[in-house]
């Protein structure tokens, strides 16, 4: 039982690595054509309205996701489906709540994070423009 359950565990931790790693190897695919599409001035402006969003987007999921699959894996193991249930929609009501907030503050302080990221010049982006960029973003907390 001991050699099938750390069996199952490295497979998943193969699966999980190999999947990681597939998928920073679609972000580094995405990035040649994006930058061609939209050129450096682009993918600049890309990139500071980036920088905000990826600190507000940890904090809407703050360890959410895990401690979700935790207590799951736990009120399965003693066949507890009511709790699953509710463990599980207390997680989607949790990160939905957060991913507003977070939403609220990234869209509200943009043009306050664009001048402080913009500064007096940045790759010919305009703060307005990396306001707007900012707030486009901010919709996909």
């Amino acid at each position: 039982m001991k050699e099938q359950n750390e069996k199952s565990f490295s497979r998943g931790v193969f699966i999980m690595a190999g999947s990681l790693l597939f998928a920073k190897f679609l972000g580094f695919i995405y990035v040649m054509p994006f930058v061609r599409w939209v050129g450096n001035q682009g993918y600049v402006l890309y990139e500071y309205a980036y920088k905000p969003y990826t600190i507000m987007i940890m904090v809407a999921t703050m360890g959410i996701p895990g401690a979700v699959s935790k207590y799951v894996a736990k009120y399965n193991e003693l066949e507890k489906s009511e709790n699953i249930r509710g463990v599980f929609w207390l997680g989607i009501c949790l990160a939905a709540v957060f991913g507003f907030i977070s939403f609220f503050i990234l869209h509200f302080t943009s043009e306050y994070l664009a001048e402080i990221l913009v500064g007096d010049g940045g790759e010919g982006n305009t703060v307005q423009g990396v306001t707007t960029a900012i707030k486009l973003m901010s919709f996909s907390c």
